[in-house]
């Protein structure tokens, strides 16, 4: 009689991995569909591009303003280039149809004083006070952005 060996057998690893694939397939979708998940993700992406690129005013000492539009927001130098993060080789470009966890976001209302952009000075502070509201399958957060500090606030609206 030959000793068991211990060990776990390369079919096991396989199905075990197979079933943790398949559950990853499931799951991960099902989580980025719930709406709050989406939509605060999103609010939360307005709030760390706005201060990457206080960030990057402040840092570079430049003037750069921050583009709306409903699909999304890109940076701009006051030469209307693209303005890339801080150690980052791209430009700060936010396109909700184009990033798949994003895909069904849309800025509803953009309330920016007249024109659908904020300016951030050499200082990194934000000139206007403005709004965005921002909407997932039928849920609707409203973004405030204070003038000065940028401080972001986020409330749900109801529909």
């Amino acid at each position: 009689m030959q000793p068991r060996r211990a060990g776990i057998s390369l079919l096991t690893v396989i199905v075990g991995l197979f079933v943790i694939g398949f559950l990853a397939v499931v799951a991960i979708p099902g989580y980025f569909n719930r709406h709050d998940v989406t939509l605060e993700n999103a609010c939360r992406l307005v709030s760390r591009d706005l201060r990457t690129l206080q960030n990057r005013a402040a840092l570079d000492k430049l003037t750069v303003r921050m583009v709306f539009d409903s699909d999304g927001w890109r940076a701009l130098d006051t030469n209307d280039k693209p303005v890339a993060g801080i150690g980052e080789s791209h430009p700060v470009v936010r396109r909700f149809e184009g990033e798949g966890v994003f895909a069904g976001v849309v800025i509803e209302r953009i309330d920016l004083g007249g024109d659908n952009e904020l300016a951030i000075d050499r200082r990194g502070l934000v000139d206007k006070h403005g709004e965005l509201d921002i909407s997932f399958r039928g849920e609707t957060r409203r973004v405030k952005i204070h003038r000065g500090s940028g401080d972001i606030g986020v409330a749900p609206l109801a529909r």
